[in-house]
């Protein structure tokens, strides 16, 4: 007997060499301080738990800020980052998402380009 209990094949669990990241969307929070880092990953079976290393970087490729996802148990994910500039300019920003099983080989990676308008509030 064959129970399907996935009604939608699209969320049927897919082999390792098949997961990357499907989705990845940065919206800066109001203070320019924070960014909400939204995640979509292929499907996986419970047994291949991707991990994730997010790294933001400013307009001369000078690292803002860092992530790391280790075992990821779901398929969609919600993170905030804080960034490490207690000075946050307005400019523009690249977040670089890279999805592993092996740290030393990054099986899947995008980026989105995030710009900040210039009427940030100023740091306290």
């Amino acid at each position: 007997m064959n129970i399907d209990f996935i009604t939608d094949p699209e969320l049927a669990p897919r082999p390792r060499e098949e997961i990357e990241i499907v989705a990845f969307e940065v919206t800066p929070y109001p203070d320019g301080h924070r960014f909400r880092l939204d995640i979509r990953i292929t499907p996986f079976a419970p047994i291949d738990r991707p991990s994730l290393e997010i790294e933001a970087v400013g307009e001369d490729d000078v690292p803002i800020g860092s992530v790391s996802v280790i075992d990821a148990m779901h398929q969609s994910l919600s993170l905030t980052m804080h960034i490490k500039q207690p000075d946050f300019l307005p400019g523009d920003y690249t977040f670089y998402a890279e999805l592993y099983y092996d740290p030393a080989t990054i099986q899947h990676r995008v980026s989105v380009k995030v710009r900040l308008p210039d009427d940030i509030p100023a740091s306290p």
